[in-house]
């Protein structure tokens, strides 16, 4: 027997689902999936669920309900008619526009990295789990180096990282001269995660690395500040370790 488990946009797992006519989990990253926990029968309510491309904090004004409707079911007709993916998975996989829809409605169950302190309240069906903070586990001891360091500065460490999925030299120079120019006035020891082995004028109090254990770093009883790009996994992580 298969099983399928695809991530928030399915397309490949459409493509397998069809193949090896088996169920298909699926998996939303950015947590509460709205247009995919209704892929398995669970309700939605465009109303008080805010979009995730939306910036609307509960309770909603009627002008922010009414645009958060709006956007949601024109993300429902562009998900059933989309124009690019449609092609592609005809060319491929030789599915018709009705084979997708099929493959959509057969989906078995929904797992989001979503939970009730990170996300507003919200219905679910019991095909729809919440599963955020699986990935954090129990602080384990530091490389011996970073150990030493925090160790050393019981006045408190700020830790700068914003996350994997761009590149922090894409930031303008202008940007990254703030920075710099605010650890010069803290009085913390600094570590940047940052993706070069310098930066020209390195405040002394600054340590650049290109890659730290972020979970155990965030449970050392002196890491006062975590400085990030506020990415939904390091959200959880840090409530977690805190």
């Amino acid at each position: 027997d298969s099983l399928i488990l695809t991530g928030s946009f399915p397309y490949t797992g459409l493509y397998l689902g069809y193949i090896y006519k088996c169920p298909i989990i699926l998996f939303s990253n950015i947590g509460v999936g709205m247009h995919m926990t209704s892929l398995v029968g669970n309700h939605e309510n465009p109303s008080y669920q805010a979009d995730i491309s939306m910036p609307f904090i509960e309770p909603f004004t009627f002008k922010q309900r009414l645009i958060n409707t709006i956007l949601y079911y024109m993300g429902e007709k562009w998900r059933f008619e989309d124009k690019f993916m449609l092609p592609l998975l005809e060319e491929k996989a030789g599915m018709s526009y009705q084979d997708v829809e099929d493959v959509y409605s057969n989906m078995s169950l929904v797992l989001q990295a979503s939970h009730i302190v990170t996300h507003n309240a919200q219905v679910l069906s019991p095909n729809v789990v919440d599963v955020g903070g699986i990935h954090c586990t129990p602080a384990k001891s530091l490389p011996s180096d970073l150990k030493e360091l925090m160790d050393n500065h019981t006045e408190g460490v700020v830790y700068v990282s914003f996350g994997s999925a761009i590149q922090p030299t894409d930031m303008s120079s202008k940007r990254k001269e703030a920075f710099l120019e605010t650890f010069r006035k803290l009085e913390y020891q600094i570590i940047w995660k940052w993706n070069e082995d310098s930066i020209p004028d390195l405040p002394p109090n600054v340590i650049l690395t290109k890659w730290v254990p972020q979970q155990d770093l965030l449970a050392h009883p002196n890491l006062k500040a975590f400085v990030t790009h506020g990415g939904l996994l390091s959200l959880q992580e840090a409530i977690y370790h805190r």
